[in-house]
């Protein structure tokens, strides 16, 4: 599954999307992800969290796992993509970031199913 936002200002010169969440091998039988899944013991068994972005960008307080959106000028639009594949694991190393993500994913995915979201401008700025 990844949480993609594709409307960075031109300013953080960045070539992708940012990558909002990364997470690898979530079983089948899995129909949701509870909230505050991320970073926990709620995230299934077995299921791979990889670094947000925001360590790209090394914006203090986030780390591996979900970084929730946080628009600086403008609403974005959040891409919630959920990959099916035809094996049970990938294999990523786990500083692993978007580019990765997909080079690992995208050879074995058989379908996805997406939906957007829209938010913002954020109410506050990042942390500093």
């Amino acid at each position: 599954m990844a949480v993609t936002d594709p409307d960075l200002p031109d300013a953080f010169n960045f070539p992708r999307s940012f990558a909002h969440w990364l997470v690898t091998n979530i079983p089948v039988e899995v129909r949701e992800l509870p909230e505050g899944a991320s970073g926990s013991l709620r995230l299934p068994h077995g299921a791979a969290e990889f670094n947000s972005d925001f360590v790209t960008f090394k914006i203090p307080g986030f780390g591996k796992g979900y970084g929730g959106p946080w628009p600086p000028d403008r609403a974005h639009r959040y891409f919630f993509t959920l990959y099916a594949l035809k094996t049970d694991k990938v294999e990523l190393p786990a500083d692993a970031d978007l580019g990765a993500f997909a080079a690992a994913v995208m050879p074995v995915a058989i379908d996805a199913a997406s939906f957007v979201a829209v938010y913002g401008p954020a109410k506050k700025s990042l942390p500093a």
